[in-house]
């Protein structure tokens, strides 16, 4: 009875201590989940020693959740896939959709599929189907018609217009691609739900809506939804097979070079709208459990991820907070621990007292290695009728020694700290296809660049510094080597174009360079100077891309006045060994044997001919705590949080 009284009277003693526990502070729209004190935790000890062998255990205390902040410049309007695209929403995203299909290196990667259908695999085919009158097809501009006669179009084994025929009625086989889709087995919603094909049907029915909703507003103020919407008008069928198979099967004439991409988000059954725009269900990583809006989204660890056996995620939860572009606070805000990153978006980059060189001695400072545009240099290869100007570039060599005149190490080095990446082609060199190239390279070499020049006739007679021509071929005697730079405006364009002048100047050439609002700059043709075909030198940017872009450089694409000024080559550059290899290239598929030999092809035409020098890609500006680690930029335009299951704070 004495013992029994005994440990009474301490369990006792251990339900008052219980209850002195402290109340946990409630969340202040303008707390962060970090801001708050520690929650003050009782320590279980008896008020005397029981009579017992052995003393009742302390539990545990329980650790405080790991949580990321991650700092937008901007708060998204919906979280609802196929509206509108936005940035901010697919940052959120990510976080709880993990792929489908993550689009990194340059290539797509499976997530929640098991593996990328490819025609080389035979999960991808291209196969002859007979059609006749008022069948959907896609002509041979990639416009989808219903089949009729006149109707212009690619028979069954035909990959460009040198072998398009007019349609005249009856039976014609044409090419049409399919794709077929399995999802690994055991994924599941963050509420448990398994996954199936049929999740994903009901996502391709939902983009069909969006895609009825908006030709339905158009004229009218309804925005553009996302850009993957835009495969529905060209998709004959989207199907479930079983219940992890999804086949689709575009319409015939279609010669989609993104097939591999053509599988669609799963989306679950859908309660209301709201819900959808709110706080959408996923099966990623983590799962949102609130939206203040104007203040924080918080995501929350998915104890369902199918990725939970491999300790992912490392985080308890992300909270997504809303700061604006103010660069000055959202630098603070980063150093005093109330950002743990600060996304593209708010744009540290943008302020013209913010120097690369400065931050880089910053602790907290993470540079991408390079970003999704690259920036050249396009040479005036011909110039438009009606014109009168030199075209200095029309012979190669001319464009290879300027392009030995210029130190590109030495301007990424000085306009991006050393962290951006010197470009040789118009894709760069990690991508899969030019580390499958042997491609040559023009390294800084001026002693090299003056030589060719005076073989070239370019000689600086009277020693002032600039070089004249004498019997050079298309040019007057005596014309002094001064060449019209164009650029648009802006601080980097500024600093990079006066570097390319003074290298330029050391070989013995001279620049006027103009800087002008884009607007003017991109101005059509005949009076802008950039479409209109009116300069030496002119330096822009273009997107990377996973396909390479060589159709920037074709005959067909030079602006000109019976094309209305319309078209990319805008060097003049022309040559029917490079068109026919790249036109081939862009007809092939991914995953055919032609896709990569003719790609080859045109990135060596290009290389040897040089029509526009590439400079650097582009580098863009996070912020990142030093204690981050994981994060895995990757300019193949996905949002840095793809994958932020791996992200982790270590001390």
């Amino acid at each position: 009875m004495i013992i029994r009284r005994i440990v009474q009277l301490s369990l006792l003693a251990v339900m008052l201590a219980a209850c002195t526990t402290a109340a946990t502070p409630a969340l202040s729209p303008d707390q962060s989940p970090t801001d708050l004190p520690p929650v003050a935790r009782p320590t279980l000890v008896p008020t005397f020693t029981p009579l017992l062998p052995t003393a009742i255990p302390s539990p545990t205390p329980t650790p405080a959740p790991r949580t990321l902040t991650i700092c937008l410049g901007e708060e998204p309007t919906t979280l609802s896939l196929y509206a509108e695209s936005a940035y901010a929403r697919d940052l959120i995203l990510a976080a709880i959709y993990d792929g489908p299909i993550d689009a990194r290196g340059f290539d797509y990667q499976p997530v929640i599929l098991e593996k990328m259908p490819s025609l080389a695999d035979g999960d991808a085919l291209l196969e002859p189907v007979a059609l006749r009158d008022g069948d959907l097809v896609v002509d041979s501009d990639g416009q989808v018609i219903e089949l009729a006669n006149g109707a212009v179009v690619r028979p069954a084994g035909c990959r460009d217009d040198s072998c398009s025929v007019l349609y005249d009625g009856g039976w014609i086989h044409m090419d049409q691609l399919s794709a077929t889709f399995r999802l690994l087995p055991g994924i599941a919603w963050s509420d448990g739900t398994p996954l199936t094909a049929a999740d994903s049907v009901l996502s391709f029915q939902l983009a069909q809506q969006a895609w009825t909703n908006w030709q339905a507003s158009k004229g009218q103020s309804g925005p553009r939804p996302d850009p993957k919407v835009d495969l529905v008008p060209v998709t004959a069928s989207y199907t479930a097979l079983d219940e992890r198979t999804v086949r689709w099967v575009g319409l015939p004439g279609l010669l989609d070079p993104d097939y591999q991409a053509s599988f669609f988000t799963p989306l679950p059954g859908l309660p209301s709208e709201d819900e959808v725009a709110q706080l959408p269900l996923g099966w990623g990583p983590y799962i949102l459990k609130q939206w203040i809006p104007g203040d924080r989204i918080v995501a929350e660890r998915n104890p369902n991820y199918f990725r939970n056996d491999e300790g992912l995620p490392y985080l308890d939860q992300v909270v997504f907070r809303f700061v604006g572009q103010d660069t000055a606070s959202n630098l603070a805000d980063l150093r005093d621990g109330w950002c743990d990153v600060l996304t593209l978006d708010t744009d540290l980059d943008s302020q013209d007292d913010l120097q690369w060189q400065s931050l880089a001695a910053s602790a907290v400072i993470y540079y991408a290695s390079y970003g999704r545009v690259w920036e050249h240099l396009d040479f005036g290869i011909s110039s438009a009728p009606g014109y009168d100007r030199p075209n200095y570039f029309q012979d190669v060599r001319m464009r290879q020694a300027v392009a030995q005149c210029i130190d590109r190490e030495r301007m990424v080095d000085q306009v991006y700290a050393g962290r951006g990446m010197v470009m040789h082609s118009y894709i760069p060199p990690d991508h899969p296809l030019y580390l499958d190239a042997e491609l040559p390279e023009y390294e800084f070499d001026p002693e090299a660049a003056k030589s060719a020049l005076e073989e070239l006739g370019w000689q600086d007679a009277d020693g002032d510094g600039v070089r004249e021509a004498q019997g050079v071929a298309g040019i007057p005697e005596g014309a002094r080597l001064e060449l019209h730079y164009d650029a648009p405006t802006g601080d980097t364009r500024r600093q990079i174009a006066e570097l390319i002048t003074a290298d330029l100047a050391a070989c013995g050439i001279t620049t006027t360079v103009t800087l002008k609002p884009p607007e003017e700059f991109f101005a059509s043709g005949p009076d802008g100077s950039l479409y209109g075909r009116r300069f030496d030198l002119a330096q822009f940017s273009w997107l990377l891309a996973r396909v390479p872009p060589c159709g920037l450089f074709l005959s067909n694409e030079i602006p000109a006045a019976d094309s209305s000024w319309s078209g990319n080559n805008v060097t003049g550059y022309s040559n029917p060994e490079y068109d026919a290899a790249c036109q081939a290239a862009l007809a092939a598929l991914p995953g055919s044997a032609e896709y990569e030999k003719y790609h080859l092809q045109a990135l060596q035409l290009f290389a040897e001919e040089l029509p526009v020098l590439p400079l650097m890609a582009r580098v863009y500006l996070y912020g990142v705590r030093p204690e981050l680690r994981g994060i895995g930029l990757d300019p193949t335009d996905a949002p840095e949080t793809w994958n932020i299951e791996e992200w982790r704070l270590e001390p």
